[in-house]
């Protein structure tokens, strides 16, 4: 049996930190946001470990793999706001992601209702879902859960 993946997701951690909490909690990969995310991702890559790495998309601004990001990084693609570093809830034009080459994962907005249509149209590495599988901030509920793996996994 394969392991599945496990990403501890922080914000502002130091990379020594990042990798020291992924391998005390025994996750498979990290996913930093903000001010070490592309060092914390580059170290995780070293120490073994995959690396998500969130990119901001902008409305109306071209879309690119950071330069500066690990080859072995694998982009997040997430809704732009000053606001969070994540976890907008909203969703992004998925047009702007048809010329990206190389395995992504898909951020922002997503649920049940539109995560298929997001895969038929971008065919994604992966997506991400948070928000929109809640049913308060902070719960989530499982019969929406499930709906949304059927929907990811085109069933």
């Amino acid at each position: 049996m394969s392991t599945v993946p496990s990403f501890v997701v922080t914000v502002d951690l130091d990379p020594d930190t990042v990798v020291a909490l992924a391998r005390r909690i025994g996750a498979t990969g990290v996913q930093n946001h903000g001010a070490h995310a592309t060092e914390a991702a580059n170290r995780a890559i070293a120490e073994g470990l995959a690396a998500l790495r969130p990119v901001r998309v902008r409305a109306g601004a071209p879309v690119e793999r950071p330069h500066a990001l690990h080859p072995d990084a694998v982009p997040l693609y997430d809704t732009a706001d000053a606001s969070v570093h994540g976890g907008t809830g909203r969703t992004f034009d998925w047009e702007v992601l048809s010329d990206v080459t190389g395995p992504f994962v898909v951020a922002g907005g997503l649920g049940p209702d539109n995560v298929g249509d997001l895969i038929t149209r971008i065919d994604p590495y992966g997506v991400d879902a948070s928000s929109r599988l809640e049913v308060v901030p902070g719960t989530k509920d499982p019969d929406t859960i499930r709906a949304f793996v059927r929907k990811a996994r085109g069933s």
